[in-house]
């Protein structure tokens, strides 16, 4: 099993900071979590949940799974720790994260969040394993318009959605 890239221990610390000041909140989709999943979300620490809590946390869709933004927000420190090795969790496909971040507001949320998640998956995305022909084409959009403040450019890499 491979490590923790060294690098990345400070800024996931930043992460955990950063975000702390939203308060628990547990899963809310009735038709994904029954009621002792949504408990064991408000309940259990953010940094306790498994890698397997962060890969689902990471698949599902803002507003999906969340009633607020700050929902979200309040679990994207573990999503995004998640990506990292050992966990290397996967999304569902690389813009999944870009847009579902674009639609949890993320051009409105202050400096030093949206500056604590673009370091984090800067430095993150050489440890994601991405196909450089394929994924990593997909992935770089998303960043770009992260950084940028605009929609992910889904239509660019599935046409017709």
């Amino acid at each position: 099993m491979s490590q923790r890239p060294p690098e990345l221990a400070p800024l996931i610390d930043a992460l955990y900071a950063t975000f702390r000041v939203y308060p628990p909140f547990g899963a809310v989709c009735l038709t994904c979590f029954d009621n002792n999943e949504r408990a064991y979300f408000r309940e259990t620490p953010l940094a306790k949940l498994t890698a397997q809590d962060g890969v689902q946390l990471l698949q599902e869709s803002y507003p999906h799974m969340w009633d607020t933004p700050d929902q979200y927000r309040y679990h994207l420190p573990r999503i995004l720790e998640c990506l990292a090795p050992p966990e290397r969790a996967d999304d569902l496909y690389p813009l999944h994260l870009a847009e579902t971040m674009h639609r949890a507001g993320f051009p409105t949320w202050p400096d030093a969040e949206r500056e604590a998640v673009l370091t984090y998956l800067e430095a993150v995305t050489p440890h994601l394993g991405f196909e450089p022909t394929q994924d990593l084409p997909e992935w770089e959009a998303g960043m770009r318009a992260l950084r940028e403040g605009v929609a992910p450019p889904t239509e660019e890499f599935y046409p017709g959605v």
